[in-house]
């Protein structure tokens, strides 16, 4: 037997796609071959317009600041299918090397501690978001890039049936202004904490003479 697609025409002068099956058999003591045609235009109407679904989601994936990649839902965990370009500018790796989220850990975690701390972590988030049909909070988490960068993300998750739209917010500004501001706010309490013991000093000091000459 054969099975191939193949372009028809209605006696109308309608072209349409069908799906041909030839087969081979026996009439009457004579090898004959049997054709079935089934019309598939609404199999092929469906399969463009998931194609034409899945470009325009591409094109908005791409055209987000927010690097993110879609994973679909396995027995081994999610898996990931597509990454948008802002992943790979961020962490200078493909889905092809990080396929799952513990595979991407190893990469951009060296700490096995810390590693295993951030998955368990997120298992614990998603069987949470499930059990309740709610998307996966956020956290913050320190990753080194493929270039040896040092970057902060922040890493949240929402399902779509089988499917996980995971996004990285680059919040590495961020946590570097906090940083800056809690390393003035503790110069700042050093140089409080100096200048009350300068001044109980001095008023010791001062003191001292006074109560002689009293």
């Amino acid at each position: 037997s054969s099975r191939f697609e193949w372009l028809h025409r209605r006696l109308n002068g309608e072209d349409f796609p069908c799906e041909v099956l030839l087969q081979k058999m026996q009439l009457q003591g004579k090898t004959v071959v049997q054709a079935v045609i089934r019309d598939i235009t609404d199999r092929k109407q469906a399969e463009a317009e998931a194609a034409q679904a899945k470009e325009q989601l591409q094109a908005i994936l791409d055209g987000s600041p927010v690097a993110m990649i879609i994973a679909r839902q396995t027995d081994a965990g999610p898996r990931a299918v597509y990454a948008n370009q802002q992943f790979n500018q961020l962490t200078g790796y493909s889905i092809d090397e990080s396929p799952s989220f513990e595979a991407f850990l190893k990469l951009v975690v060296p700490d096995s501690g810390r590693r295993h701390e951030l998955t368990r972590h997120w298992r614990s988030l998603s069987d949470e978001a499930y059990g309740k049909g709610e998307s996966i909070k956020a956290f913050q988490y320190e990753i080194r890039t493929k270039a040896g960068e040092i970057r902060y993300v922040s890493q949240s998750s929402t399902a779509v049936g089988d499917r996980q739209l995971i996004a990285f917010n680059d919040v590495t500004e961020s946590q570097l202004v906090q940083a800056e501001l809690a390393k003035a706010m503790k110069e700042a309490e050093a140089a409080n904490q100096a200048k009350s013991a300068f001044l109980a000093t001095m008023s010791h000091e001062l003191r001292t003479p006074l109560n002689s000459i009293l």
